[in-house]
Parts: C-alpha cells; sequence; structure tokens
C-alpha cells in the first residue's frame, strides 16, 4: 500500500506522486461517470502492485462508497455517523456525510498528495474533534515552507486541491 512506502520512504518526489495519483485520477474519474463516491481515500486505500519494472496503482476498499442518485434507502448515511478517516475526510464530509460528491475525494486525493510531497498530512490534533474543526478552518501551510526544494507552483495546486469552496475545487 501507500501507507507503507510513505512510511519507508518518508517524503516522495514530485514525479513519484505524481505516477501514483494520475491512475488514480483516471480510476476514480470511471468511478465518479458510474456515480460512485469513495468518500475514504487514503494511503492504506491505495495499492502499488509491481508488474515488471512497472508499477500499478489500485484503489482499495469501496466499502463506504455512495453510489450517487439512486435514492435507495440503504444509501443514506445515518445521522451523527462519521464514514471514512478524519484526517483525510473533506470539509464536507466532516459536516454532512449525505451530500458528498466526487469533489470529496478530490479533497482526498489533495491529502494524499499533500502528505507524499511533504512527509505529513496539514490537519492534525490530540482529538478528533480538533481534526475536524482544523479541516473546515484552518489554513493549509503551502508545501514549499515544509520542503524547500519544492517549487512554489505546487502551493498553487495545492490552493485549488485542498479549497473549501466547491466551486474552486478541482471539478
Amino acid at each position: 500500500a501507500l501507507s507503507a512506502k510513505l512510511k519507508r520512504e518518508k517524503i516522495l518526489s514530485i514525479r513519484d506522486t505524481a505516477m501514483i495519483i494520475a491512475p488514480v485520477c483516471k480510476a476514480l474519474q470511471q468511478a465518479h461517470d458510474a456515480g460512485i463516491v469513495h468518500r475514504d481515500l487514503k494511503p492504506a486505500n491505495l495499492f502499488i502492485a509491481v508488474n515488471g519494472d512497472d508499477e500499478v496503482v489500485k484503489i482499495l476498499d469501496f466499502g463506504i462508497a455512495k453510489s450517487q442518485g439512486t435514492g435507495e434507502a440503504g444509501d443514506t448515511t445515518k445521522t451523527g455517523t462519521l464514514l471514512g478517516s478524519p484526517q483525510y475526510m473533506s470539509p464536507e464530509q466532516v459536516r454532512a456525510a449525505k451530500s458528498v460528491n466526487h469533489q470529496s475525494d478530490l479533497w482526498s486525493l489533495g491529502i494524499i498528495a499533500y502528505r507524499a510531497l511533504t512527509g505529513r498530512i496539514p490537519f492534525k490534533g490530540e482529538e478528533l474533534g480538533d481534526v475536524l474543526v482544523r479541516i473546515c478552518s484552518d489554513p493549509i501551510v503551502p508545501p514549499s515552507q515544509i520542503v524547500a526544494e519544492l517549487p512554489p507552483a505546487i502551493d498553487a495546486f495545492f490552493v485549488r486541491a485542498l479549497a473549501r469552496d466547491l466551486g474552486e475545487r478541482f471539478q
């Protein structure tokens, strides 16, 4: 899993991060086109399989995925239930799990890329409540301030990837 790779290597290069994120974007596009939102993207759910000299990235654990637009009773989330891994949750997932869409997965993927490039997640806390409040309100430290070798253009990517306003976030 990507989590093991990150634990081992701490920080990935922009190239290595892109080699992981790009195929995940393609796979998510297919899921989103089918009306499925993963809702629990995190490094542990991205499996890196070695195929000869190539690495193939696979998305695992669609266990809490949500099918959009079906209106079936089994698709609804119970009020007060927290679904997903808190550090990778989007602000809209923190606030109302019923209303998440594909952009929530894109936020989570942004957090994964941030973690890969900087060696840390942007929102930490001693208690779950602290993490959730920070996701919804704390500013994001630009990655180039954490890893000096990262170009400032990377910061602009994360301003958009982790925009709390859905209109400003990647579509």
